[in-house]
């Protein structure tokens, strides 16, 4: 995949945020696992990067 950054992810940040190429994300750096996905059709979606125990999973 392409770069990756992490930074605070602000309305500027995500305004500012460019298509490449190919996809790459934006990570917020003070929520863990949240963060912005650009595709090359310019398109921006926020993400979720969720790990779960196996206790949680089997609930």
């Amino acid at each position: 995949m392409g770069k990756r950054s992490a930074v605070l992810l602000t309305k500027r940040i995500v305004d500012a945020a460019r298509p490449d190429h190919e996809r790459y994300h934006v990570w917020d750096s003070e929520l863990s696992g949240f963060g912005l996905r650009i595709v090359p059709t310019g398109v921006k979606i926020f993400i979720g990067d969720a790990r779960l125990t196996v206790a949680e999973a089997l609930g």
